[in-house]
């Protein structure tokens, strides 16, 4: 399934001045803990949230210089990206075991937001606002757009 972000590459031509999109929905993991279960091995939600903060950090990993005093820093993403990378993750010991996420929350692909969701005609769809900027012709702005969009009935 592809996404299309930002909206600045959706939206070609010249004299644009705003785009939205509405509807779409960027893919993310969801996280749904059992309480109960978190509980039992003594866990919390903080304790968790800690944990996933920490596997999911997205810092630079060092510095390469040469002779001539040139410095180039390495940056690579170590970053958690779908279910089954989250799922193995552990968020705690206990009795020498160790606690994995899979073990108290039902881990899944989703999207972002569950409660964005755009619809024409009762069947899902993507809204792409556009507005032009002061002085550009409307048509010559709307028209590079097209080729983009597809509109299905």
């Amino acid at each position: 399934m592809g996404f299309l972000h930002p909206a600045a590459e959706i939206v070609p031509g010249r004299g644009c001045g705003r785009v939205f999109v509405w509807g779409g929905a960027l893919p993310a993991v969801r996280v749904d803990v059992n309480p109960t279960v978190l509980h039992s091995y003594g866990l919390s939600l903080e304790d968790v949230r800690a944990v996933l903060s920490g596997a999911n950090a997205n810092r630079p990993k060092g510095e390469i210089a040469d002779d001539s005093g040139r410095v180039w820093t390495l940056d690579t993403t170590d970053q958690l990206l779908q279910a089954k990378d989250y799922q193995p993750v552990i968020i705690s010991y206990r009795q020498g075991a160790a606690v994995r996420l899979a073990d108290v929350a039902d881990v899944a692909d989703a999207s972002e937001d569950i409660r964005n969701t755009g619809l024409v005609n009762g069947k899902p769809a993507i809204f792409l606002p556009v507005w032009r900027q002061p002085g550009a012709n409307i048509i010559a702005t709307v028209d590079p757009c097209a080729p983009c969009c597809r509109v299905t009935s």
